[in-house]
C-alpha cells in the first residue's frame, strides 16, 4: 500500500490552498463543493447506519454474547477495509494512506483505535444486553448533543440559532422514534451512555486528525487497532474458542454486518473530513428514521403514528444541511478536494 507524506503547510498549520483544493481536472475544486460532498457522504452514512442498527438487533441474538459478536464483525470490517485500501492503492497514482508525522497524531490514532474502535463497542453492546431497547436507543441518540457541546470550544465550530433549533428538532424526533426517554440509570444505561460519550470524544479527536491524515488512515486505525484490542479481550475472557467455532448462521451475520460496518466507517470519516462535525452528526440522525421504518415494516406495525416524529427529524436535518449546502466555506484537510 502506498503511504504519502504531508504537503507543506502555511504558518497557521493548514495545508496551502492548492494542496487542499486540488484534485479535479482543472486543478481546483470549488470550496462549496467540498462541504456538499461531505454532507452527501454523511447522508450515505446515515442510510448505512439505519440498516446496520436494524440488522444488529438480530445479529446479537444469533450469538448470545454481545462482546464476541462485536469482536467478530469488527474483525471482518477491518479485513474489508484492508482489501479496499489495497485495491485502491494498486489503481491510484496518489497514496491512500497518510503517515503520521507527529507524536500527537500517533497518540490520537491510538485513542481512536482503543477507545472508539474497541471500548465503546464493548460498552454499547454489553449495555444493550442489560438495558431496555428504548433506553439504549434514546441514550445513543444523544450523540449529536455531546458532539455539539464539544465541537464549539474544541473545534471552534459555531452554533447559530438555526442550528440550535435544528438540534432541538432532531432530539425530539429521536425521542419519539425511540419510544420515549429513560428515567432509570442502571448499569446497562450507564454503559450505553459511556459508549456514546466515548464516540462523541472520538469525533472531536478524529476531526483534528483529519486535518492532516486521510480518512482511510483514521478509519483503518479505528477498526484495525480496535479489532486487536477486542480479540485480546475475548481471549482474556476465555471466549477465544467461540470465535473459531462459529455456526453457519453466525458466520452469515458476521459477514453481513461486518461489510456494512466497513461501509459505515469509510463514508463516515470521509464525510467528517469535508464538513463540520456538528453538521455530519446531525445528518447521521436520519439513520434513526430508516431504522424505525424498517422495524415497522418487518414487524407489521402501522407507520402513521411515527410519521410526525419522522417529519421532525427530517426538518431538523434540513435546517442543518441546507445552509451547509449553500456555504462557500471549505475545510482545510487532505481530503478537501478529492473523493475517497
Amino acid at each position: 500500500m502506498k503511504v504519502r507524506q504531508h504537503a507543506a503547510k502555511l504558518p497557521d498549520g493548514t495545508p496551502p490552498t492548492g494542496a487542499r483544493l486540488s484534485g479535479t481536472r482543472s486543478g481546483t475544486t470549488r470550496p462549496g463543493t467540498v462541504r456538499r460532498t461531505g454532507l452527501l457522504l454523511a447522508l450515505g452514512t446515515a442510510c448505512i447506519s439505519g440498516v446496520a442498527v436494524f440488522l444488529n438487533s438480530y445479529g446479537v441474538k444469533a450469538f448470545g454474547d454481545a462482546t464476541t459478536y462485536t469482536t467478530a464483525k469488527n474483525v471482518i470490517a477491518a479485513v474489508v477495509l484492508v482489501a479496499l485500501i489495497g485495491a485502491m492503492s494498486a489503481r491510484r497514482p496518489v497514496a491512500v494512506l497518510t503517515r503520521p508525522s507527529r507524536r500527537g497524531q500517533w497518540a490520537g490514532l491510538a485513542v481512536v483505535g482503543v477507545f472508539g474502535g474497541a471500548l465503546a463497542f464493548v460498552l454499547f453492546f454489553e449495555g444493550l444486553a442489560l438495558a431496555s431497547a428504548t433506553d439504549a436507543a434514546f441514550l445513543q441518540k444523544t450523540l449529536l448533543v455531546w458532539v455539539a457541546l464539544l465541537a464549539v470550544p474544541l473545534l471552534g465550530e459555531r452554533l447559530g440559532a438555526l442550528q440550535v433549533a435544528a438540534i432541538a428538532l432532531l432530539v425530539l424526533g429521536q425521542i419519539g422514534l425511540a419510544g420515549g426517554t429513560t428515567t432509570l440509570f442502571g448499569r446497562g444505561q450507564l454503559m450505553v451512555l459511556g459508549a456514546t460519550l466515548l464516540w462523541a470524544a472520538e469525533v472531536i479527536i478524529a476531526k483534528k486528525l483529519l486535518a492532516d491524515l486521510s480518512s482511510w488512515t483514521v478509519g483503518l486505525t479505528r477498526m484495525g487497532v480496535g479489532s486487536v484490542v477486542l480479540v485480546a479481550w475475548t481471549l482474556i475472557r476465555g471466549e477465544g474458542a467461540t470465535l473459531t467455532s462459529l455456526t453457519g448462521n453466525q458466520w452469515m451475520w458476521v459477514l453481513v454486518t461486518g461489510v456494512i460496518l466497513a461501509g459505515y466507517v469509510s463514508t463516515w470519516f470521509a464525510a467528517l473530513s469535508r464538513a463540520p462535525a456538528v453538521d455530519v452528526t446531525a445528518v447521521l440522525v436520519i439513520g434513526a428514521v430508516l431504522t424505525a421504518l424498517l422495524a415497522a415494516v418487518v414487524n407489521g406495525k402501522p407507520l402513521a403514528p411515527q410519521l410526525g416524529w419522522v417529519a421532525l427529524v427530517l426538518a431538523g436535518a434540513a435546517l442543518v444541511a441546507v445552509p451547509g449546502w449553500r456555504s462557500r466555506v471549505a475545510l482545510a484537510g487532505p481530503e478537501g478536494a478529492r473523493a475517497t
